[in-house]
Formats: C-alpha cells, sequence, structure tokens
C-alpha cells in the first residue's frame, strides 16, 4: 500500500485541481476574447435571451434605487465588497467593486455607460442565489433570466488566469514525472 501512496495523492490532487479549472472555465474562456467592447445599446430595449453569455459589452443604462451590497471572493480574487444595482428597464444587475465604485461614484437614478463583462446567471452557479435573491426582495418574475454586468472586467487585462493554469499544469507534469521516476529507481 506504501509504494502506491504518492501515486494516490497525485491522482487526488490532480483530481482537485482539474475540477477547480473546470470552475473556472467561464472566466479563463472570457480572458481570450478580443478587447473591444460589443456596443447593446440602451438597457431597456435589452432581451436576456438575445444575448450572448461571458462577453464583453458596453450598455447605456439608468440605475434603479434596488440595491444590494454582498463581500465574497468572485473567481481568484481576494473577498472584496460588491454592489449590485437593478437596472430600470432592463433584467439587468451591475455589478461594482467598492474600489471602483470611489471613481465611478454609482448612484440610483444615475444615467450612465458602463462596460464590462456580461454574465447570465443561470450559466453561473455563483450567480444563482444572488439572482434568486433579487427575484424575491424586488419582485423580479421567478421565470425572467437576469444578466449581471461585471463593470471594468476586462478581457486580456488579467493575465493570473494563464500563469494559474500555467502553474497547474507545471504542478501536475512534475508530480507526473517524480512518481514514473521514482518508480523505475524502486525496480
Amino acid at each position: 500500500m506504501s509504494k502506491y501512496r504518492p501515486l494516490l495523492m497525485l491522482a487526488l490532487l490532480s483530481g482537485a485541481l482539474v475540477y477547480y479549472l473546470i470552475s473556472l472555465k467561464d472566466i479563463i474562456t472570457y480572458q481570450t476574447h478580443s478587447n473591444k467592447p460589443t456596443i447593446l445599446g440602451s438597457a431597456e430595449y435589452l432581451k436576456v435571451d438575445a444575448l450572448a453569455h461571458n462577453q464583453f459589452v458596453t450598455i447605456r443604462l439608468i440605475t434603479d434605487d434596488r440595491a444590494a451590497q454582498a463581500a465574497w471572493m468572485r473567481d481568484l480574487s481576494f473577498r472584496q465588497n460588491y454592489i449590485y444595482f437593478h437596472v430600470q428597464g432592463a433584467p439587468l444587475l451591475v455589478e461594482i467593486s467598492d474600489a471602483i465604485n470611489t471613481h465611478i461614484k454609482l448612484q440610483p437614478y444615475q444615467q450612465i455607460t458602463l462596460s464590462g463583462r456580461l454574465v447570465k446567471t443561470h450559466h453561473s452557479s455563483q450567480y444563482q442565489k444572488l439572482a434568486q435573491f433579487f427575484k424575491n426582495q424586488f419582485h423580479i418574475h421567478q421565470d425572467q433570466e437576469l444578466a449581471i454586468l461585471q463593470v471594468d472586467v476586462k478581457p486580456q487585462e488579467q493575465i493570473k488566469y494563464s500563469v494559474f493554469v500555467l502553474l497547474c499544469i507545471c504542478f501536475i507534469g512534475f508530480n507526473i514525472y517524480y512518481v514514473l521516476h521514482k518508480r523505475n529507481l524502486t525496480r
């Protein structure tokens, strides 16, 4: 049993890393998109069903007075405070971090044009509970799909995802080499 322990540990650790990488699939693929946003126009004419998930967009909108605040980790970032504004006339939430909001100073009933990553909530498990909260608290129809605009999340700006994937691959490769090399030495 002890001679298979390194192989078992490698399999468990590799499985955990692969599972984590799969959970980051959307944000990693988003980093490969063009950094030129798709201009969607006014938010009041948007239909979430017609929008593509995980794209870089620019939208003109008016924020509603309905908002919520949450502190959590998004993707590979540290825990941050995010403010979520509902958009008037659209099934859209605007997610803005406190750090970015100090520069933009987003207020209720403010007309503004914002750019960022558009995420459909039914494609992202981390946003499904937030969408359900908004639907319950703000009387949004339960069958209506919501989208979230992550303000100032631009593709090709965050190299940390590429570095993380590369380090994971190197780590798994090194461990496979080590286990195979050690097995050859013990024969």
